[in-house]
């Protein structure tokens, strides 16, 4: 059963990417519909695990590390749905798992984990994954300067919630998992909230919210069956199974789609990029 949810587990990410992209490609870049998609989709993921965890008592070591969970799930996908919006997918969501080079330096400095050779020689590969992964001179380019910086802090702002959810399970309620989630679902869903209003009164050209609405819902309820299996599978399969598995194969399928169904080329700085990154993914991630 562990193997099946395993398996489901790489298709909901891959499928939350899609999801992305097949919103974006049917809006404007407008940050007010960027906005409106997040809180569509973080009010169902919100309104479902409170559903299944009910109401709960916060401590300070929740709230707090929940809170800068929540504050950097908010700005990764806005930079995630720019970065789609004027790139390609699969890149876009590989620097969304490029952010594991985050936690995994903050690891030996922050929280006493060992740090090895082969974790250096990911992070070495990681950082040229990063480079090859965009001609910044190259503005024509579907991966230039423009998209390289939504892309880069994507990374920063998915490097920054690893880092709190190793806060969190490394304090005194640590097991406190489904308040942690329900109260970071919350306070999404208020961030994008006030982002929406705020984005909408400045942008002067009126902007239609109805396109798109399933891909919003459809990925709220994503999220939530895609992080209640994840957890379930941390504790169930052994690190050098789950890892490669879950990770590995979630870039790999979604390049494939990316190309089969998005039409998106793959030239040789990209397969590069894509080669190291999924090296460094799976380093640091086992060592």
């Amino acid at each position: 059963m562990n193997y099946v949810l395993l398996a489901f587990s790489v298709v909901l990410a891959v499928v939350k990417s899609s999801l992305v992209k097949g919103y974006t490609d049917r809006a404007p870049e407008q940050n007010s519909r960027i906005c409106f998609f997040n809180l569509a989709a973080f009010g169902i993921a919100a309104a479902v695990q409170l559903a299944v965890s009910g109401f709960f008592a916060l401590s300070p070591w929740t709230f707090f590390p929940a809170l800068g969970y929540a504050g950097s799930c908010c700005l990764i996908q806005l930079f995630l749905m720019k970065s789609m919006s004027v790139g390609p997918m699969g890149l876009s969501a590989l620097f969304c798992m490029y952010g594991m080079l985050i936690p995994a330096l903050a690891g030996p400095v922050f929280f006493g984990e060992s740090f090895s050779i082969l974790k250096g020689i990911g992070a070495v590969l990681m950082v040229l994954a990063i480079f090859f992964s965009a001609d910044l001179k190259d503005k024509s380019s579907p991966v230039n300067a423009k998209w390289f910086f939504f892309a880069l802090a994507t990374l920063v702002f998915s490097g920054a919630v690893g880092v709190f959810e190793k806060i969190h399970r490394t304090g005194p309620d640590k097991d406190a998992i489904d308040p942690f989630l329900s109260c970071a679902f919350v306070m999404i869903f208020v961030l994008n909230l006030f982002l929406f209003f705020f984005s909408k009164k400045r942008e002067k050209a009126p902007a239609g919210y109805g396109n798109g609405i399933v891909f919003a819902l459809a990925t709220g309820l994503v999220i939530v069956c895609y992080n209640r299996i994840n957890l379930i599978l941390a504790g169930a399969l052994d690190t050098m199974i789950y890892y490669p598995i879950s990770s590995g194969g979630a870039v790999l399928l979604t390049i494939a789609v990316s190309t089969a169904f998005f039409r998106e080329p793959l030239n040789r700085r990209s397969v590069l990029s894509i080669v190291f990154g999924t090296a460094a993914i799976l380093l640091l991630g086992l060592f």
